[in-house]
């Protein structure tokens, strides 16, 4: 199981909870729906994306907290939506 590193508040407390915006960018509709439902019962604010690019369009418009990215095929097309919200936090 991954861990997950706050971005704001105490070392103490995990990110997961009402305030966090999750981006969730998937291409099967399946896990898109499984996880957001899981994510929405830990009171997190959900956006999904079923392609890279909206994905990456997404970040544009408003921060997130959380990305969770499905790496794609082979060719791993989900490296633009994580080259993205690097150039945009410096600090990931």
């Amino acid at each position: 199981m991954a861990s997950v590193t706050p971005r704001h508040g105490s070392a103490n407390q995990p990110l997961i909870g009402k305030w966090a915006r999750v981006l969730l960018v998937n291409k099967d509709l399946q896990d898109l729906a499984y996880y957001r439902q899981i994510l929405q019962k830990l009171g997190c604010q959900v956006r999904t994306s079923s392609s890279f690019a909206e994905g990456v369009h997404c970040l544009g418009r408003e921060p997130y907290d959380l990305i969770i990215l499905d790496q794609g095929c082979d060719r791993f097309e989900g490296r633009d939506v994580l080259a993205h919200a690097m150039e945009i936090d410096v600090g990931l």
